[in-house]
Protein backbone atom coordinates (compact mmCIF):
# COMPACT_ATOMS: atom_id res chain seq x y z
CA UNK A 1 0.00 0.00 0.00
CA UNK A 2 1.43 3.28 -0.78
CA UNK A 3 0.69 5.59 1.92
CA UNK A 4 2.14 9.50 1.58
CA UNK A 5 2.51 11.68 4.78
CA UNK A 6 -0.35 13.99 5.22
CA UNK A 7 1.21 17.86 6.10
CA UNK A 8 -2.02 18.02 8.42
CA UNK A 9 -2.16 22.23 8.88
CA UNK A 10 1.41 22.51 6.98
CA UNK A 11 3.01 23.91 9.78
CA UNK A 12 6.43 23.06 8.38
CA UNK A 13 6.82 18.68 9.01
CA UNK A 14 10.53 18.89 8.97
CA UNK A 15 11.43 16.04 5.78
CA UNK A 16 14.79 15.89 6.38
CA UNK A 17 17.89 13.86 6.60
CA UNK A 18 21.28 14.90 7.92
CA UNK A 19 24.42 12.74 6.31
CA UNK A 20 28.26 13.38 6.48
CA UNK A 21 30.90 10.16 6.18
CA UNK A 22 34.24 10.18 6.84
CA UNK A 23 36.55 12.09 4.72
CA UNK A 24 40.44 11.19 6.39
CA UNK A 25 41.48 7.48 6.80
CA UNK A 26 41.69 6.60 10.38
CA UNK A 27 43.39 3.54 12.13
CA UNK A 28 41.62 0.28 11.32
CA UNK A 29 41.00 -0.63 15.32
CA UNK A 30 39.60 3.12 15.39
CA UNK A 31 35.89 1.66 14.59
CA UNK A 32 32.78 3.67 13.63
CA UNK A 33 30.27 4.49 15.88
CA UNK A 34 26.77 4.78 15.41
CA UNK A 35 23.84 6.63 17.47
CA UNK A 36 20.44 5.28 16.11
CA UNK A 37 17.00 6.33 17.50
CA UNK A 38 13.72 4.87 15.99
CA UNK A 39 10.35 6.48 17.53
CA UNK A 40 7.35 5.30 17.18
CA UNK A 41 5.02 5.41 19.95
CA UNK A 42 3.84 8.74 21.17
CA UNK A 43 1.50 9.06 23.90
CA UNK A 44 -0.49 11.77 22.40
CA UNK A 45 0.44 11.78 18.37
CA UNK A 46 -0.29 8.39 17.62
CA UNK A 47 1.64 6.05 16.01
CA UNK A 48 4.21 5.76 13.45
CA UNK A 49 4.46 2.56 11.43
CA UNK A 50 7.89 2.16 10.27
CA UNK A 51 10.08 4.52 11.85
CA UNK A 52 11.06 1.22 14.37
CA UNK A 53 12.15 -0.71 11.00
CA UNK A 54 13.74 1.84 10.02
CA UNK A 55 16.02 2.20 12.39
CA UNK A 56 16.61 -1.58 12.83
CA UNK A 57 17.72 -1.49 9.15
CA UNK A 58 19.95 1.23 9.57
CA UNK A 59 21.01 -0.64 12.89
CA UNK A 60 21.61 -3.79 10.37
CA UNK A 61 23.75 -1.93 7.83
CA UNK A 62 26.00 0.20 9.94
CA UNK A 63 26.99 -2.68 11.46
CA UNK A 64 27.84 -4.79 8.68
CA UNK A 65 30.19 -1.75 7.77
CA UNK A 66 31.73 -2.12 10.68
CA UNK A 67 30.07 0.81 13.07
CA UNK A 68 29.58 0.35 16.74
CA UNK A 69 25.86 1.16 17.01
CA UNK A 70 24.08 1.82 19.93
CA UNK A 71 20.29 2.07 19.40
CA UNK A 72 17.24 4.06 21.26
CA UNK A 73 13.77 3.20 20.56
CA UNK A 74 11.13 5.34 21.84
CA UNK A 75 12.94 7.66 23.43
CA UNK A 76 11.44 10.47 25.72
CA UNK A 77 13.18 13.54 25.91
CA UNK A 78 15.05 13.06 28.77
CA UNK A 79 16.31 9.68 27.18
CA UNK A 80 17.31 11.49 23.68
CA UNK A 81 19.62 14.26 25.79
CA UNK A 82 21.48 11.50 27.72
CA UNK A 83 21.72 9.62 24.34
CA UNK A 84 23.42 12.32 22.75
CA UNK A 85 25.77 13.01 25.02
CA UNK A 86 26.78 9.61 25.66
CA UNK A 87 27.34 8.87 21.98
CA UNK A 88 29.65 12.60 22.11
CA UNK A 89 31.95 10.36 24.45
CA UNK A 90 31.99 7.93 22.03
CA UNK A 91 32.32 10.25 19.03
CA UNK A 92 35.65 11.55 20.75
CA UNK A 93 36.91 8.16 20.57
CA UNK A 94 36.52 6.88 17.19
CA UNK A 95 36.32 10.62 15.44
CA UNK A 96 33.71 9.24 12.88
CA UNK A 97 30.15 8.67 13.58
CA UNK A 98 26.74 8.45 12.49
CA UNK A 99 23.26 9.72 14.55
CA UNK A 100 20.21 8.73 12.55
CA UNK A 101 17.16 9.81 14.03
CA UNK A 102 13.37 8.13 12.26
CA UNK A 103 10.02 10.16 14.07
CA UNK A 104 8.39 13.06 14.41
CA UNK A 105 10.22 16.14 13.54
CA UNK A 106 8.63 19.81 13.23
CA UNK A 107 9.78 23.23 11.56
CA UNK A 108 8.92 25.69 14.68
CA UNK A 109 9.64 28.97 13.82
CA UNK A 110 13.89 28.97 12.46
CA UNK A 111 14.41 25.75 14.42
CA UNK A 112 13.91 21.82 13.29
CA UNK A 113 12.83 19.95 16.40
CA UNK A 114 13.39 16.36 16.61
CA UNK A 115 10.34 14.97 18.99
CA UNK A 116 10.24 12.51 21.97
CA UNK A 117 7.38 10.49 22.25
CA UNK A 118 6.98 11.82 26.16
CA UNK A 119 5.23 14.90 24.51
CA UNK A 120 2.17 15.01 26.71
CA UNK A 121 0.80 18.54 25.42
CA UNK A 122 0.59 19.23 22.13
CA UNK A 123 1.89 22.79 21.60
CA UNK A 124 4.85 25.38 20.65
CA UNK A 125 5.60 25.82 24.83
CA UNK A 126 5.65 22.23 24.88
CA UNK A 127 7.45 21.35 21.95
CA UNK A 128 10.38 24.02 22.45
CA UNK A 129 10.66 22.93 26.33
CA UNK A 130 11.27 18.99 25.44
CA UNK A 131 12.15 18.89 21.63
CA UNK A 132 15.80 18.35 20.84
CA UNK A 133 16.71 20.98 17.67
CA UNK A 134 18.97 20.24 15.34
CA UNK A 135 21.20 23.16 16.15
CA UNK A 136 21.05 21.41 19.90
CA UNK A 137 22.61 18.49 18.16
CA UNK A 138 25.19 19.97 16.31
CA UNK A 139 26.31 22.05 19.49
CA UNK A 140 26.54 18.78 21.39
CA UNK A 141 28.77 16.64 19.57
CA UNK A 142 30.96 19.51 18.20
CA UNK A 143 33.23 19.21 21.93
CA UNK A 144 33.99 15.78 20.15
CA UNK A 145 35.91 17.42 17.35
CA UNK A 146 34.87 15.04 14.90
CA UNK A 147 36.41 14.37 11.59
CA UNK A 148 33.85 12.61 10.20
CA UNK A 149 30.18 12.87 11.41
CA UNK A 150 26.62 11.98 9.85
CA UNK A 151 23.60 12.90 11.36
CA UNK A 152 20.87 11.25 9.55
CA UNK A 153 17.24 12.64 10.43
CA UNK A 154 14.00 10.58 8.69
CA UNK A 155 11.25 12.48 9.55
CA UNK A 156 9.01 13.36 7.24
CA UNK A 157 5.99 12.25 9.02
CA UNK A 158 2.37 13.54 9.76
CA UNK A 159 1.98 17.35 11.36
CA UNK A 160 1.80 16.19 14.97
CA UNK A 161 0.72 19.98 15.62
CA UNK A 162 -2.21 20.70 13.59
CA UNK A 163 -4.52 20.01 16.80
CA UNK A 164 -2.44 23.38 17.85
CA UNK A 165 -3.05 25.20 14.69
CA UNK A 166 0.47 26.81 15.05
CA UNK A 167 1.41 28.68 11.54
CA UNK A 168 4.63 26.96 9.35
CA UNK A 169 7.09 30.09 9.66
CA UNK A 170 10.13 29.83 7.30
CA UNK A 171 10.68 27.66 4.13
CA UNK A 172 11.42 24.07 5.45
CA UNK A 173 15.05 24.65 4.78
CA UNK A 174 17.84 23.86 7.18
CA UNK A 175 18.62 27.57 7.80
CA UNK A 176 21.37 27.13 9.76
CA UNK A 177 25.16 26.92 8.85
CA UNK A 178 26.40 23.10 8.24
CA UNK A 179 29.58 22.81 9.68
CA UNK A 180 32.51 21.47 7.15
CA UNK A 181 32.72 17.72 6.71
CA UNK A 182 28.77 17.14 6.50
CA UNK A 183 26.18 16.07 3.71
CA UNK A 184 22.87 17.20 4.69
CA UNK A 185 19.93 15.35 2.54
CA UNK A 186 15.83 16.54 3.07
CA UNK A 187 14.32 13.20 2.72
CA UNK A 188 11.66 15.37 0.12
CA UNK A 189 12.62 18.89 -0.76
CA UNK A 190 10.54 21.57 1.27
CA UNK A 191 6.86 21.80 0.65
CA UNK A 192 6.42 17.96 -0.30
CA UNK A 193 5.94 15.19 1.79
CA UNK A 194 7.70 11.84 1.90
CA UNK A 195 6.26 7.75 0.60
CA UNK A 196 6.04 5.93 3.71
CA UNK A 197 6.06 2.94 1.36
CA UNK A 198 6.26 2.51 -2.37
CA UNK A 199 6.37 -1.75 -2.72
CA UNK A 200 6.36 -4.09 -0.03
CA UNK A 201 9.25 -3.29 1.86
CA UNK A 202 8.59 -2.57 5.52
CA UNK A 203 10.86 0.59 5.23
CA UNK A 204 10.26 3.94 3.81
CA UNK A 205 10.68 4.44 0.42
CA UNK A 206 13.83 7.22 1.37
CA UNK A 207 15.14 4.52 3.92
CA UNK A 208 14.92 1.58 1.75
CA UNK A 209 16.90 2.99 -1.53
CA UNK A 210 19.33 4.68 0.66
CA UNK A 211 20.49 1.25 2.38
CA UNK A 212 20.03 -0.49 -0.77
CA UNK A 213 23.19 1.93 -1.95
CA UNK A 214 25.29 1.88 1.28
CA UNK A 215 25.66 -1.32 1.30
CA UNK A 216 28.25 -1.00 -1.66
CA UNK A 217 31.51 -0.28 -0.03
CA UNK A 218 32.68 0.35 -3.52
CA UNK A 219 30.64 3.96 -3.79
CA UNK A 220 31.85 7.17 -2.62
CA UNK A 221 29.39 8.65 -0.25
CA UNK A 222 28.69 11.37 -2.92
CA UNK A 223 27.98 8.58 -5.47
CA UNK A 224 25.27 7.13 -2.54
CA UNK A 225 23.82 10.21 -2.05
CA UNK A 226 23.12 10.89 -5.92
CA UNK A 227 22.10 7.58 -6.73
CA UNK A 228 19.87 7.74 -3.47
CA UNK A 229 18.53 10.97 -4.75
CA UNK A 230 17.42 10.09 -8.35
CA UNK A 231 16.50 6.55 -7.42
CA UNK A 232 13.87 8.21 -4.72
CA UNK A 233 12.90 10.67 -7.47
CA UNK A 234 12.13 8.02 -10.22
CA UNK A 235 9.83 5.26 -8.06
CA UNK A 236 8.35 8.47 -6.77
CA UNK A 237 7.37 9.64 -10.29
CA UNK A 238 6.44 6.39 -11.16
CA UNK A 239 3.77 6.73 -8.56
CA UNK A 240 2.27 10.25 -9.55
CA UNK A 241 4.22 11.69 -6.12
CA UNK A 242 6.64 14.31 -6.14
CA UNK A 243 9.67 13.55 -4.12
CA UNK A 244 13.11 14.75 -5.04
CA UNK A 245 15.32 14.67 -1.88
CA UNK A 246 17.56 17.96 -1.48
CA UNK A 247 20.73 18.09 -0.38
CA UNK A 248 23.50 20.47 2.03
CA UNK A 249 26.94 19.26 1.16
CA UNK A 250 29.84 20.27 2.54
CA UNK A 251 32.10 17.22 2.30
CA UNK A 252 35.35 17.03 1.34
CA UNK A 253 35.34 15.99 -2.17
CA UNK A 254 37.33 12.87 -1.73
CA UNK A 255 34.95 11.62 1.60
CA UNK A 256 33.80 8.05 1.59
CA UNK A 257 32.13 5.63 3.46
CA UNK A 258 34.84 3.27 3.49
CA UNK A 259 38.69 4.83 3.25
CA UNK A 260 40.00 1.26 3.00
CA UNK A 261 37.87 0.40 0.04
CA UNK A 262 39.28 -0.72 -2.92
CA UNK A 263 37.67 -0.27 -6.41
CA UNK A 264 37.96 -2.99 -8.78
CA UNK A 265 40.70 -2.86 -11.33
CA UNK A 266 39.64 -1.51 -14.65
CA UNK A 267 39.05 -3.86 -18.10
CA UNK A 268 41.53 -3.89 -20.98
CA UNK A 269 39.33 -1.88 -23.35
CA UNK A 270 40.40 -1.17 -26.58
CA UNK A 271 39.69 2.29 -28.53
CA UNK A 272 37.86 3.06 -31.79
CA UNK A 273 40.26 2.66 -34.93
CA UNK A 274 40.32 5.36 -37.07
CA UNK A 275 40.63 9.29 -36.80
CA UNK A 276 38.55 10.55 -33.96
CA UNK A 277 36.79 13.80 -33.69
CA UNK A 278 35.65 16.46 -30.85
CA UNK A 279 32.72 18.41 -31.38
CA UNK A 280 32.54 22.31 -29.82
CA UNK A 281 30.13 24.02 -29.87
CA UNK A 282 31.87 27.23 -29.72
CA UNK A 283 34.45 29.61 -31.25
CA UNK A 284 38.15 28.30 -31.89
CA UNK A 285 40.20 29.90 -28.69
CA UNK A 286 36.78 30.88 -26.81
CA UNK A 287 37.45 29.67 -23.22
CA UNK A 288 35.28 26.84 -23.54
CA UNK A 289 36.97 25.60 -26.73
CA UNK A 290 40.65 26.07 -24.85
CA UNK A 291 39.17 23.93 -22.15
CA UNK A 292 38.03 21.02 -24.76
CA UNK A 293 41.63 21.29 -26.11
CA UNK A 294 43.57 20.71 -22.76
CA UNK A 295 41.32 17.46 -22.57
CA UNK A 296 41.67 16.33 -26.01
CA UNK A 297 45.79 16.92 -25.06
CA UNK A 298 45.58 14.22 -22.91
CA UNK A 299 43.18 11.83 -24.73
CA UNK A 300 45.55 12.11 -27.78
CA UNK A 301 48.52 10.85 -25.66
CA UNK A 302 46.34 8.21 -24.81
CA UNK A 303 45.35 7.19 -28.30
CA UNK A 304 47.46 6.19 -31.81
CA UNK A 305 45.72 7.81 -33.98
CA UNK A 306 45.02 11.56 -34.12
CA UNK A 307 42.41 13.22 -32.36
CA UNK A 308 41.04 16.48 -34.00
CA UNK A 309 38.95 19.43 -32.61
CA UNK A 310 35.85 20.78 -34.94
CA UNK A 311 34.56 24.13 -33.71
CA UNK A 312 30.52 24.92 -34.62
CA UNK A 313 29.32 28.09 -33.19
CA UNK A 314 26.09 26.90 -32.01
CA UNK A 315 25.51 27.75 -28.31
CA UNK A 316 21.53 26.29 -28.13
CA UNK A 317 23.12 22.86 -29.59
CA UNK A 318 20.82 22.02 -31.85
CA UNK A 319 23.52 22.12 -35.35
CA UNK A 320 25.83 19.39 -33.14
CA UNK A 321 22.94 17.61 -32.15
CA UNK A 322 22.18 16.75 -35.26
CA UNK A 323 25.73 16.19 -36.46
CA UNK A 324 26.64 13.94 -33.14
CA UNK A 325 23.18 12.42 -33.19
CA UNK A 326 23.45 11.22 -36.58
CA UNK A 327 27.38 9.84 -36.68
CA UNK A 328 28.03 6.40 -36.83
CA UNK A 329 27.87 4.57 -33.61
CA UNK A 330 31.72 4.01 -33.73
CA UNK A 331 32.72 5.97 -30.95
CA UNK A 332 35.01 8.17 -33.20
CA UNK A 333 32.49 11.32 -32.85
CA UNK A 334 32.34 12.91 -29.66
CA UNK A 335 30.68 16.01 -28.26
CA UNK A 336 31.82 18.47 -25.63
CA UNK A 337 28.64 19.58 -24.37
CA UNK A 338 27.71 22.22 -21.63
CA UNK A 339 24.88 21.44 -18.83
CA UNK A 340 22.71 23.78 -20.44
CA UNK A 341 22.79 22.91 -23.60
CA UNK A 342 22.88 19.04 -23.43
CA UNK A 343 19.49 19.40 -20.37
CA UNK A 344 17.24 21.72 -23.25
CA UNK A 345 17.99 18.83 -25.70
CA UNK A 346 16.46 16.79 -23.63
CA UNK A 347 13.60 18.96 -22.94
CA UNK A 348 12.70 18.94 -26.39
CA UNK A 349 12.60 14.98 -26.41
CA UNK A 350 15.92 14.84 -28.36
CA UNK A 351 17.41 11.54 -26.45
CA UNK A 352 20.03 11.26 -29.86
CA UNK A 353 23.21 11.37 -27.62
CA UNK A 354 24.50 9.79 -24.39
CA UNK A 355 26.79 10.69 -21.58
CA UNK A 356 30.51 9.53 -21.40
CA UNK A 357 31.63 11.60 -18.24
CA UNK A 358 31.89 15.01 -16.91
CA UNK A 359 35.05 16.97 -17.47
CA UNK A 360 34.59 20.35 -15.83
CA UNK A 361 32.03 22.27 -13.02
CA UNK A 362 32.34 25.61 -12.53
CA UNK A 363 30.90 27.09 -10.16
CA UNK A 364 27.77 29.50 -10.25
CA UNK A 365 27.86 32.43 -7.87
CA UNK A 366 24.66 34.41 -6.77
CA UNK A 367 25.69 38.12 -6.63
CA UNK A 368 24.00 41.95 -5.34
CA UNK A 369 25.94 44.62 -5.50
CA UNK A 370 27.27 46.61 -2.50
CA UNK A 371 24.53 49.02 -2.05
CA UNK A 372 22.60 46.11 -0.89
CA UNK A 373 23.16 45.82 2.35
CA UNK A 374 23.12 41.75 2.03
CA UNK A 375 26.42 39.43 2.52
CA UNK A 376 24.69 35.61 2.63
CA UNK A 377 21.49 34.30 1.85
CA UNK A 378 20.04 34.57 5.20
CA UNK A 379 20.20 38.35 4.88
CA UNK A 380 19.09 38.35 1.45
CA UNK A 381 15.62 36.41 2.71
CA UNK A 382 15.31 38.64 5.87
CA UNK A 383 15.44 42.01 3.47
CA UNK A 384 12.87 40.25 1.08
CA UNK A 385 10.44 39.39 3.83
CA UNK A 386 11.25 42.92 5.32
CA UNK A 387 10.04 44.83 2.37
CA UNK A 388 7.77 42.27 1.44
CA UNK A 389 8.53 42.67 -2.15
CA UNK A 390 10.33 40.27 -4.37
CA UNK A 391 13.57 40.76 -5.14
CA UNK A 392 14.21 41.10 -8.59
CA UNK A 393 16.94 38.98 -10.38
CA UNK A 394 19.10 39.55 -14.06
CA UNK A 395 18.54 36.59 -16.31
CA UNK A 396 20.75 36.29 -19.26
CA UNK A 397 18.76 34.59 -21.56
CA UNK A 398 17.03 31.60 -22.32
CA UNK A 399 18.55 28.40 -21.64
CA UNK A 400 21.36 30.32 -19.60
CA UNK A 401 22.80 29.56 -16.17
CA UNK A 402 21.36 32.43 -14.88
CA UNK A 403 18.01 31.51 -15.86
CA UNK A 404 17.98 28.19 -14.28
CA UNK A 405 19.57 29.72 -11.27
CA UNK A 406 16.67 32.15 -11.14
CA UNK A 407 14.16 29.16 -11.44
CA UNK A 408 16.14 27.06 -8.67
CA UNK A 409 15.89 29.96 -6.45
CA UNK A 410 11.97 30.37 -6.76
CA UNK A 411 11.69 26.42 -5.96
CA UNK A 412 13.49 26.38 -3.49
CA UNK A 413 12.98 29.39 -1.28
CA UNK A 414 9.68 30.57 -2.87
CA UNK A 415 8.06 31.54 -6.23
CA UNK A 416 6.99 34.94 -4.32
CA UNK A 417 10.66 35.67 -3.58
CA UNK A 418 12.41 36.98 -6.44
CA UNK A 419 11.26 38.37 -9.86
CA UNK A 420 13.08 36.97 -13.20
CA UNK A 421 14.03 40.63 -14.61
CA UNK A 422 15.11 39.42 -18.17
CA UNK A 423 18.16 40.62 -20.43
CA UNK A 424 19.79 40.11 -23.81
CA UNK A 425 23.17 39.06 -22.58
CA UNK A 426 25.36 38.73 -19.55
CA UNK A 427 26.67 42.55 -20.01
CA UNK A 428 23.19 44.24 -19.93
CA UNK A 429 22.21 42.59 -16.69
CA UNK A 430 25.54 43.10 -15.20
CA UNK A 431 24.85 46.66 -15.80
CA UNK A 432 21.96 46.56 -14.33
CA UNK A 433 23.16 44.93 -11.55
CA UNK A 434 25.78 47.40 -10.76
CA UNK A 435 23.41 50.20 -11.40
CA UNK A 436 20.88 48.68 -8.57
CA UNK A 437 18.06 48.32 -10.83
CA UNK A 438 18.10 44.75 -10.22
CA UNK A 439 19.01 42.75 -6.72
CA UNK A 440 20.42 40.21 -8.14
CA UNK A 441 22.54 38.09 -10.54
CA UNK A 442 24.10 34.41 -10.78
CA UNK A 443 26.98 34.24 -12.95
CA UNK A 444 30.23 32.34 -12.82
CA UNK A 445 33.20 34.26 -10.78
CA UNK A 446 34.99 34.82 -13.77
CA UNK A 447 32.21 37.45 -15.23
CA UNK A 448 31.98 39.25 -11.95
CA UNK A 449 36.25 39.40 -11.23
CA UNK A 450 36.65 43.00 -12.09
CA UNK A 451 33.70 44.06 -9.86
CA UNK A 452 34.40 41.72 -6.79
CA UNK A 453 37.86 42.98 -6.89
CA UNK A 454 36.46 46.51 -6.24
CA UNK A 455 33.83 45.77 -3.90
CA UNK A 456 31.31 46.97 -6.63
CA UNK A 457 29.32 43.20 -6.61
CA UNK A 458 29.14 41.06 -3.27
CA UNK A 459 29.00 36.94 -3.69
CA UNK A 460 26.48 35.77 -1.59
CA UNK A 461 26.40 32.19 -2.01
CA UNK A 462 28.72 29.75 -3.96
CA UNK A 463 25.91 27.65 -6.24
CA UNK A 464 28.01 24.84 -6.69
CA UNK A 465 26.77 21.07 -5.78
CA UNK A 466 30.62 19.75 -4.32
CA UNK A 467 31.70 21.63 -1.06
CA UNK A 468 34.95 22.99 -2.44
CA UNK A 469 35.14 26.46 -1.96
CA UNK A 470 35.74 29.22 -4.79
CA UNK A 471 36.57 32.68 -3.85
CA UNK A 472 36.53 32.09 -0.46
CA UNK A 473 32.69 32.15 -0.52
CA UNK A 474 30.39 29.47 1.23
CA UNK A 475 28.40 27.39 -1.10
CA UNK A 476 24.99 28.07 -0.45
CA UNK A 477 24.39 24.46 0.91
CA UNK A 478 26.87 25.94 3.60
CA UNK A 479 24.67 28.18 4.71
CA UNK A 480 21.87 25.58 5.39
CA UNK A 481 19.89 26.15 1.81
CA UNK A 482 19.52 23.40 -0.86
CA UNK A 483 20.06 25.68 -3.73
CA UNK A 484 22.83 24.36 -6.42
CA UNK A 485 23.05 25.54 -9.59
CA UNK A 486 24.84 22.63 -12.48
CA UNK A 487 27.44 24.02 -14.75
CA UNK A 488 29.47 21.74 -16.07
CA UNK A 489 30.78 20.04 -19.65
CA UNK A 490 30.62 16.78 -20.08
CA UNK A 491 31.78 14.25 -23.09
CA UNK A 492 28.98 12.66 -25.64
CA UNK A 493 28.72 10.43 -28.26
CA UNK A 494 25.68 8.68 -30.15
CA UNK A 495 23.10 7.44 -27.99
CA UNK A 496 23.16 3.11 -28.57
CA UNK A 497 27.36 3.44 -28.96
CA UNK A 498 28.84 -0.06 -27.73
CA UNK A 499 29.02 -0.50 -23.92
CA UNK A 500 32.94 -1.48 -24.21
CA UNK A 501 33.36 2.45 -26.32
CA UNK A 502 31.76 4.09 -23.89
CA UNK A 503 33.69 2.23 -21.12
CA UNK A 504 37.16 2.92 -23.05
CA UNK A 505 36.33 6.79 -23.22
CA UNK A 506 35.02 7.31 -19.51
CA UNK A 507 38.33 5.19 -18.54
CA UNK A 508 40.69 7.51 -20.86
CA UNK A 509 38.82 10.38 -19.48
CA UNK A 510 39.16 9.38 -16.00
CA UNK A 511 42.82 9.04 -16.73
CA UNK A 512 43.19 12.93 -18.10
CA UNK A 513 41.40 14.24 -15.17
CA UNK A 514 43.57 12.51 -12.99
CA UNK A 515 46.60 14.41 -14.63
CA UNK A 516 47.55 17.32 -12.16
CA UNK A 517 48.85 19.30 -14.83
CA UNK A 518 45.53 19.20 -16.51
CA UNK A 519 43.79 20.32 -13.14
CA UNK A 520 46.03 23.01 -13.36
CA UNK A 521 45.46 24.43 -16.76
CA UNK A 522 41.38 23.57 -15.97
CA UNK A 523 42.00 26.20 -13.00
CA UNK A 524 44.09 28.70 -15.08
CA UNK A 525 41.35 29.41 -17.67
CA UNK A 526 38.92 29.62 -14.95
CA UNK A 527 37.20 26.13 -15.67
CA UNK A 528 36.57 23.96 -12.30
CA UNK A 529 37.89 19.97 -12.57
CA UNK A 530 35.25 16.79 -11.48
CA UNK A 531 36.84 13.98 -9.54
CA UNK A 532 37.37 11.60 -11.43
CA UNK A 533 34.19 9.39 -9.96
CA UNK A 534 32.05 12.32 -12.16
CA UNK A 535 33.76 11.08 -15.10
CA UNK A 536 31.41 8.14 -16.24
CA UNK A 537 28.23 7.58 -18.02
CA UNK A 538 25.80 7.27 -14.81
CA UNK A 539 26.71 10.70 -13.62
CA UNK A 540 25.73 12.53 -16.26
CA UNK A 541 22.26 10.53 -16.67
CA UNK A 542 21.66 11.31 -13.05
CA UNK A 543 22.47 15.45 -13.12
CA UNK A 544 20.64 15.66 -15.84
CA UNK A 545 17.28 13.41 -14.92
CA UNK A 546 17.25 16.19 -11.72
CA UNK A 547 17.72 18.83 -14.09
CA UNK A 548 14.82 17.44 -15.94
CA UNK A 549 12.19 17.14 -12.65
CA UNK A 550 13.34 20.58 -11.21
CA UNK A 551 12.41 22.21 -15.01
CA UNK A 552 9.11 20.85 -14.52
Amino acid sequence: MIRPHSMGLRLGALCGLWLAVLSTPLPAQSRPVALVIGQGDYLKLGKLENTLNDAKSMTAILQSRGFDVVSLANANAAQLRQGLADFRSMLARSRRGVVYYAGHGVQLGDENILVPVDLREVSAASLTRLGVTLRQVVTALTPAQPEALAIILNACRDNPLAAAQIQKKGLGEAGIDIPPGFLVIYAASAGQTALDSADTSANGLFTARFTRWFADPSLSLRQVMRRTRVDVMDTARQLHHPQLPSMYDTLPRDSRFDAEATPAAPARLQPPAGLVRVIVPGAAAAPTDLVARALVKRLQAQLPQPITVENIIDIPGLKVADLVGEAPRDGRTLLFSPYHASLARLRRGDKRLSGVGLVTETPVMLFTHRGAGMRNVKQMLERQRAANKPLDIAVSGPGSASEFCANELRRVLGESTFNVAPFHGVAPGLLALMGSQVDLMCEPLSSFAPQVASGQAIPLANLQEDAAAEGGVATAQAQGYAVVVPNWNALFVPAGTDAAIVAYWSNALQKALADPTLQAELRALSAGSVTTDKAVPLEVELSLKVGLEVAH
